[in-house]
Parts: C-alpha cells; structure tokens; sequence
C-alpha cells in the first residue's frame, strides 16, 4: 500500500505529488512524513526516504467500511481510514463525499 520514495536533489513534494497521483497536492505526503520533514513542508533534502501513502477517490455509494474491505480485507478497519482524514471528513465518519480523496494508511 504504502511506498517510499528518495528524494532527489531540486524535488518539491508538490513535485512528488505529481509523479505518485497526477496532482500537486502534497498535504497527504507531507502529513504522513511530518516527523521527519518537521514544521515546513519546504524543507525536503535530497536522499531523504519519504512515506507515500495510497489515495482513494470517493465514488457514489462509497462507505469507509467498504472502502476498508476492499483495502485491508476487513470492513471493521474503517477506523484506520477514518483517523487518517478526520480532517477532511469531519466528526461524522458516514459524511464522505464522491470526488474526496482518502489517505489510505498502511
């Protein structure tokens, strides 16, 4: 599920974004390498091993338990999708909306 990639020398995350998804939304990556970014998303050096987490585009008909099956093999693992995008979904975890784009963690 999860990949990693090394950065090379001159690469923005919204570089590396493009490359793994098409789009240049880093937030998913940078979230899931705060720790090892630290606070400013800009301050990636070369060489260094980053975690690129899986997307999921929402589609109609979509639950977070369905979307857990089909990802982890268990629809009681929706949780872990869930606290991986609390922010973006919201406190209710059946509010999730075709066209969102979950983080799927590993």
């Amino acid at each position: 599920m999860t990949q990693t990639y090394i950065v090379k020398k001159g690469e923005t995350l919204a570089d590396i974004a493009e490359m793994f998804y098409g789009t240049r939304n880093w937030k998913p990556i940078y979230d899931a390498n705060r720790n090892v970014i630290g606070p400013n998303p800009n301050a990636i050096v070369p060489d260094r091993q980053l975690l690129i987490p899986d997307l999921y585009t929402v589609q109609t008909g979509d639950t977070l338990a369905r979307i857990a099956k089909s990802y982890y093999g268990n629809p009681y693992d929706w949780p872990r999708i869930y606290k991986a995008n609390r922010d973006l979904i919201g406190n209710d975890p059946k509010k999730i909306i075709p066209g969102q784009l979950l983080v799927i963690p590993g």
